[in-house]
């Protein structure tokens, strides 16, 4: 009995190291991105007036070819992306994103005078399909360890319908998320990252599948919240009620345009 118990405190004590050694690892590329941010001064999202593609396209190793219409979006746009599943809605944001490089054309980003201007990527908020949470407690996740922005947490956890899922944690805020059981439904996950997007003020917000797992009530509460807002908004997402879709200014369909 004494051997199995030193066992299962060994086994507790290396699990934690574990997942603090995961969360200095963040904190460490958090410091290094703010570091890298503020090192590009010739920068500035704000001046971002609108965003706009040319002959877009990619290809991959497989042989396949994405061709893309040309879109041009303006500040403060309300855009509803959609089209069938393989139409490169997921690849689009990644290409405006830079985090692909197109095969031909370019993405363009000009301000109010018409002049190209390089954006600094990471002021763009990115909300991807398969977003990630971290071992540690909710506020930590959606201020990521930004202290200064705790008095803006309440706010943001109303604006995305999570107050009540909160209030049904014991821990509240607190609470820890345990990535190893899973202690938390996609549709939490989701507000959460949700959260921690709006609690980072980003004048340009891309979101990918945001509120998939989130039931169709809530995803109206959240996507009203967010396009209330001057900021430029581009949405993927299928299978909206018409409601949802009214909240957008325009709608934009990809169609399957493969080679």
């Amino acid at each position: 009995n004494f051997s199995s118990m030193i066992l299962n405190c060994l086994l507790t004590i290396t699990t934690s190291l574990t997942r603090i050694q995961s969360v200095q690892g963040l904190n460490k590329q958090i410091i290094e991105s703010q570091k890298l941010a503020s090192s590009h001064k010739e920068t500035n999202t704000d001046e971002i007036y609108s965003i706009s593609t040319h002959n877009l396209s990619i290809s991959f190793k497989n042989g396949e070819t994405i061709y893309f219409p040309d879109i041009h979006i303006e500040r403060g746009e309300k855009v509803l992306l959609s089209g069938d599943s393989g139409t490169g809605k997921s690849t689009l944001f990644k290409l405006i994103l830079n985090k692909l490089q197109p095969t031909n054309g370019q993405v363009i980003f000009e301000n109010k005078y018409g002049k190209e201007v390089s954006p600094d990527y990471a002021e763009i908020g990115y909300i991807p399909q398969d977003g990630k949470l971290f071992p540690t407690s909710i506020i930590n996740n959606i201020i990521m360890f930004n202290n200064k922005l705790k008095k803006l947490v309440k706010k943001a956890v109303e604006n995305n319908d999570l107050s009540k899922d909160i209030a049904s944690m014991p821990n509240g805020l607190e609470t820890e998320i345990d990535l190893d059981t899973n202690n938390f439904s996609g549709g939490q996950k989701q507000k959460i990252i949700l959260a921690r997007n709006e609690i980072h003020n980003f004048s340009i917000i891309l979101a990918d599948e945001a509120t998939s797992a989130i039931d169709s009530k809530s995803s109206y509460r959240i996507l009203k919240n967010l396009v209330s807002s001057n900021k430029t908004v581009i949405v993927v997402a299928h299978n909206l009620t018409p409601a949802i879709e009214k909240l957008f200014s325009r709608k934009i369909s990809l169609v399957n345009n493969k080679r």
